[in-house]
């Protein structure tokens, strides 16, 4: 009987589990607890060459039409927005005209109906009399200039 702990062995395919795991473990570089896959090697890096070159060759032209459309586009939504930010502040203009219109039209209705329209009191703007005579005085003059 053996002192230690050992994990039961269990079959995985025709191979037990232990079997599987010891020869991972043979890929496997450095301590029991610290587990680090082999580093890539010069020849997988030879392998690895025409794959990226094959990506590049094709993927480089691919890439520059698609940014060249991408920013065609985008400077077609940016024209078409200014253009409707324009007409739609000039149809906005237009309508507010158009309600100013309709709300002086319904004032000056509403006023022929009651028939009561307040008399317009010229003496309001004129300038306050004078101290001499309870005539209106004339127009006010601007200040002189003082040197």
């Amino acid at each position: 009987m053996s002192v230690g702990w050992r994990a039961p062995e269990c079959e995985l395919g025709g191979a037990s589990f232990l079997a599987k795991t010891r020869r991972a473990q043979g890929l496997e570089k450095g301590a029991a607890g610290v587990r680090t896959l082999a580093g890539m090697n010069s020849d997988m890096l030879q392998m690895l060459i025409p794959i990226v070159a094959i990506i590049v060759t094709f993927g480089f032209p691919v890439a520059l039409v698609f940014t060249l459309k991408w920013f065609k586009l985008k400077d077609k939504e940016l024209q078409l927005e200014a253009e409707f930010r324009k007409t739609s502040g000039q149809a906005l203009e237009s309508r507010v005209q158009r309600l100013e219109s309709i709300i002086l039209a319904l004032d000056a209705d509403l006023r022929a109906k009651l028939g009561a329209a307040p008399p317009h009191r010229s003496e309001l703007f004129d300038a306050p009399a004078t101290g001499e005579s309870s005539q209106p005085g004339g127009l006010l003059e601007p200040p002189k200039k003082i040197r």
